[in-house]
């Protein structure tokens, strides 16, 4: 059983951490209450700003705190984990006897994909900028990019 110390110790790893996560979950789960009334909130018009000013507002909501100060002492933020997803992807993923192959390159799109979206749940969480026109250009930036990217990635597939 000489490979078999490696594995047993992936395993044990990976237990210890769904774990965690199934006790952080069950810890910080949303409470559901019942639904009393049902409304449709209405917004105003709001003018469309430039792809440019998407930027402006990206560096801006980036910048701003998230309020999970408990959870940033036991797990890492989203950079840390768009970080390790990113250092393990080129550790395990990524082909080096080969690296202008095919293969590298759908792993790349998808973690760009990857990368803008995890940013694109923040934004329409929250609903503080609805009424700011540089929130919809960086909306819009976000979900062009992601288009763009899978679109590339379902085109190689079907080449």
């Amino acid at each position: 059983m000489k490979g078999s110390h490696p594995a047993r110790v992936a395993a044990i790893v990976t237990a210890v951490f769904l774990l965690a996560a199934i006790l952080v979950g069950a810890r910080y789960q949303n409470r559901r209450t019942p639904v009393s009334e049902v409304f449709s909130p209405t917004f105003p018009p709001v003018a469309i700003a430039p792809l440019a000013d998407g930027l402006t507002a990206l560096d801006a909501h980036l910048a701003r705190p998230s309020g999970l100060d408990t959870l940033r002492a036991f797990v890492p933020g989203q950079a840390g984990s768009l970080w390790i997803s990113l250092l393990i992807l080129l550790v395990v993923g990524i082909d080096l006897s080969r690296p202008w192959s095919g293969r590298n390159l759908d792993l790349l799109l998808a973690q760009g994909a990857a990368w803008s979206l995890m940013g694109a749940i923040d934004l329409l969480v929250s609903s503080e900028q609805f009424h700011d026109p540089h929130y919809y250009a960086l909306i819009r930036l976000v979900f062009i990019v992601v288009s763009v990217m899978t679109l590339v990635l379902a085109g190689r597939l079907l080449w």
